[in-house]
């Protein structure tokens, strides 16, 4: 009805995301969307396929910015000698959002019935040299891997919380 194809893989024992993709029964013939099951974004897949096609990349990641604030004073010093104090600094860090796009070709790295984290096939791919890119997103992300996030977004769609 969309225009798409769905297909299910069913593992027998954890294989963990990159893993699972050992267990596909033929080769991909374009990239493919993998997306992690406890995430809630609304980031467009069109956006973020058009960025694979025109970076020419192997795979890519979507990456969401996550801030963590120091509630101290942090004391910069050498050998004892203080430099500085910055007052509670906040850091930001790209971090993996769980949604990637990957061409075909990583069939090769996966045995199908071997564990293997999303982690591990990217540090395959860096290895070999293989392009990977980062998609940063700047739309509304956030992680429902608990059910207290779950409750957080739940109230956040019924418009009684931000995401």
């Amino acid at each position: 009805k969309l225009g798409m194809e769905i297909g299910y893989l069913k593992e027998s024992k954890k294989l963990g995301t990159a893993g699972s993709l050992g267990l596909l029964n033929k080769s991909p013939e374009a990239p493919i969307l993998v997306m992690n099951g406890d995430v809630f974004c609304d980031f467009s897949l069109q956006a973020m396929a058009s960025f694979h096609y025109e970076h020419k990349s192997d795979l890519t990641i979507a990456a969401t910015t996550y801030s963590v604030t120091v509630p101290f004073g942090v004391i910069e010093e050498e050998s004892g000698i203080v430099n500085r104090i910055v007052e509670k600094p906040t850091s930001n860090f790209m971090c993996n959002a769980g949604s990637y796009i990957i061409s075909p070709g990583f069939e090769r790295l996966l045995s199908g019935d071997n564990y293997a984290d999303m982690t591990d096939l990217v540090d395959a791919y860096i290895a070999e040299g293989k392009r990977v890119s980062v998609f940063p997103l700047h739309e509304s992300w956030a992680d429902i891997g608990s059910i207290d996030d779950l409750e957080r977004i739940r109230a956040a769609i019924t418009g009684n919380e931000k995401i």
